[in-house]
This record gives C-alpha cells, structure tokens and sequence, in this order.
C-alpha cells in the first residue's frame, strides 16, 4: 500500500506543476500521513480514513494560504476594454451610425452617437458594451 500513497503524491505534485495551481500538493501531506500509517502496518481503511482527514484539513488551509497570498502578491493587468477605454485614434475612413473600424490591430464595430466623424479628425472610444466600441468626436 506504501507505493499506492507515494504514487498518489507524485501524481498530485505533477498535477499542480502542470496547472501552476499549487493547490493539491497540500493533499499529498494527507497521503504523507497514509504512508507513514502504513510503514507502521496499520489497517488499509485506517489509513485512507486518516489521508483523507489530513488531506481535507491541509487542503482548506492551503486554499486560505493560497488566497491570502495571490491576493496579496498579483497586480491586477488591465484587460484590452481597459486599455483602450477612453484613448483618442485619428479616423481613416469616414464614421457614420455604426463601422467596423481597426483598433491596435483588431477589428471592433464603432458606433457614432454624435456628429459624423470624417477623415483625419479625432474621436475618442467613450464605451464598451458587448461588442461594440462608442465614440465621440474629439473637439
């Protein structure tokens, strides 16, 4: 039974590499405790009752550990809408009601509330709602 547990905690410590999650190595102290359960020759139910105590356990205190430290140590990245909310682009091609317009290499539907926006004047992206850009004519 001994391999089994020591198997279980490889498998665990590989899953948590390969999502960069780090959260169910703390189960594997539950399988650390099967282990040392079984070299002492105790009974196979005591020892998957005890791994999965000790892994519950370690495991709601490695998700509290885990939260307190990303929320801590990880900036928050604006998403692309944030980025560009409120930027001022020069028009190409004349904006009327609604175009599709490229911005920063990709391609939004604009929608013009305002007056119409002519070659080479500015406008600036007002909104984002679904997948529509607002703009307005920059003065």
């Amino acid at each position: 039974m001994i391999w089994i547990w020591l198997a279980l905690i490889v498998l665990v410590v590989l899953l948590d590499m390969a999502t960069s999650n780090i959260l169910y190595s703390w189960m594997a102290l539950g399988f650390l405790a099967a282990v040392i359960l079984a070299v002492m020759e105790v009974s196979v139910p005591t020892q998957v009752i005890t791994a999965c105590i000790v892994g519950s356990i370690t495991f709601m205190i490695g998700s509290l550990i885990s939260r307190k430290y990303l929320k801590r140590s990880i900036d928050a990245t604006p998403i692309l809408t944030d980025k560009i909310l409120g930027t001022i682009h020069t028009a190409d091609t004349e904006i009327r009601e609604e175009t599709q317009y490229k911005i920063n290499g990709i391609y939004w539907l604009l929608r013009n509330e305002g007056t119409p926006i002519m070659p080479g004047e500015q406008f600036r992206i007002v909104g984002i709602k679904n997948n529509r850009l607002y703009v307005a004519k920059e003065n």
